[in-house]
């Protein structure tokens, strides 16, 4: 199989940890090179037994995370996967991204925000929405306010154990998504502070899309399923 790839003489700060290296999981169409990312590559010669990607995320740091490549691996979550169609599903040559339908964020079940175009994205840590939406989730939140950069929500620590549920709901499910609590608190916003961050942040710009990353996908095991064009969800355990 004919893959190309690119070597790299420097990296910029964000890239400072012990990395192997970086593989995106996004359609052709936004590859920098023009080539036909390595997933889709194997996929269209038939190398793999199913066309899917999968990950499980442990999230906080800890070891056992999975990328399972044209599997799903079924000890990995509880219940039946449920599959949302992508936004813009009509093949490779103009999909960009894995994104589907939110019918809005929610605060212990119900819905507190206008509808989304939701991105979900394994190289992303936290989730980001509009500002707006943004604020309107942590209205809900006692305490809840800004941090200096204008991106970050902080709350009161002391109040973390009683904040209500944050999740999503996608076009066509009547089920909620939550987040666990623990993926939700960061924690304290600096040493011996009193103020946690939240997973969630403004992302900036007012333009209805919610990169939704592993803060979200640590609390459910994410199929990405090119066969179907479809984003499925189950329960991680």
């Amino acid at each position: 199989m004919y893959q190309p790839f690119a070597v790299i003489t420097s990296a910029s700060e964000n890239f400072d940890g012990p990395f192997s290296g970086l593989m995106g999981l996004a359609f052709e169409s936004i590859a920098q090179t023009k080539a036909t990312p390595w997933f889709f590559n194997l996929a269209n010669q038939g190398y793999l037994a199913s066309n899917v990607f999968s990950f499980y995320l442990t999230g906080q740091g800890a070891e056992g995370s999975e990328l399972c490549i044209g599997c799903i691996d079924s000890t990995k979550f509880a219940g039946q996967p449920e599959y949302f169609p992508l936004y813009a599903g009509t093949g490779n040559a103009t999909q960009a991204v894995w994104d589907i339908i939110s019918d809005g964020v929610t605060y212990n079940n119900a819905v507190v925000t206008p509808p989304l175009i939701a991105i979900i994205d394994s190289g992303t840590s936290f989730i980001y929405l509009p500002p707006s939406r943004a604020a309107a989730l942590y209205a809900n939140i006692p305490g809840a306010q800004l941090y200096i950069n204008n991106r970050f929500y902080v709350f009161p620590c002391a109040s973390a154990a009683t904040i209500g549920q944050v999740g999503f709901t996608f076009r066509g499910s009547s089920n909620v998504f939550n987040i666990q609590p623990s993926q939700f608190n960061l924690g304290p916003v600096d040493t011996g502070s009193d103020m946690c961050a939240g997973a969630i942040l403004s992302s900036g710009s007012e333009d209805d899309i919610a990169l939704v990353g592993d803060a979200f996908m640590s609390s459910w095991y994410s199929i990405f399923d090119y066969g179907n064009m479809r984003v499925g969800f189950a329960q991680a355990v």
